[in-house]
């Protein structure tokens, strides 16, 4: 089993994780977690949303012990008209097979009440990708890598460049830094106050950089 990365040090509590990781050979696999609520606006509590990502979170520590964790951050739906979401990226070191995370991927958003009929395009509660995994490029178990995703929407980007700021982009070998300090489209999102397991992840007072 591969060495645990250790915990990432909250230097600033929401926005950026001040956390610098040297490339070991070790595979890095990080995930993001989209949730956001599907009831009528009488009953969008935000309690809905903020218990599927700590569920999603719990499954997760379960599963690989320590996690790095991003800032959780709020965002605009992308591609429809919705509600908003909530997004985060997480950082896990597994000697499990893409294929095995992607199956459990599938089964916890399952059990977390999304239906894998429902359009691409629409709210959903539990949203679960694998974006890197390590510098593998190409599909794996089905699976593209890297996830497109990183350079088009903000929602993945930002909290990647928080957790993993140095760390390079598979492909285009910039900084995920880099990456989001030259981001040009027009995406909102901002940080949410967020504690999982008495630990405080993210603030809404943060300052956006």
């Amino acid at each position: 089993m591969k060495k645990l990365l250790p915990p990432l040090p909250i230097a600033r509590i929401e926005k950026t994780h001040k956390y610098i990781w040297e490339p070991t050979g070790e595979q890095l696999a990080f995930s993001t977690t989209q949730v956001c609520n599907t009831k009528t606006p009488e009953q969008l509590e935000n309690i809905e949303r903020y218990r599927h990502v700590s569920a999603a979170l719990d499954a997760l520590a379960g599963w690989f012990g320590e996690l790095a964790i991003s800032p959780v951050y709020e965002s605009e739906s992308v591609g429809f008209d919705g509600s908003d979401f909530l997004n985060l990226v997480v950082g896990v070191d597994t000697d499990m097979s893409v294929g095995e995370l992607s199956r459990r991927f599938k089964k916890l958003e399952a059990d977390n009440g999304r239906k894998a009929s429902a359009p691409k395009f629409s709210p959903r509660t539990l949203d679960l990708d694998i974006l890197t995994w390590g510098d593998a490029t190409g599909t794996l178990d089905g699976v593209e890598l890297p996830r497109a995703e990183i350079l088009k929407n903000a929602f993945v980007l930002r909290p990647l460049a928080d957790i993993a700021p140095d760390e390079l982009h598979p492909v285009c070998g910039e900084s995920y830094r880099s990456l989001w300090q030259s981001y040009q489209k027009d995406q909102k999102l901002w940080p949410v106050d967020f504690t999982w397991q008495g630990r405080q992840i993210s603030s809404s007072g943060a300052v956006a950089e």
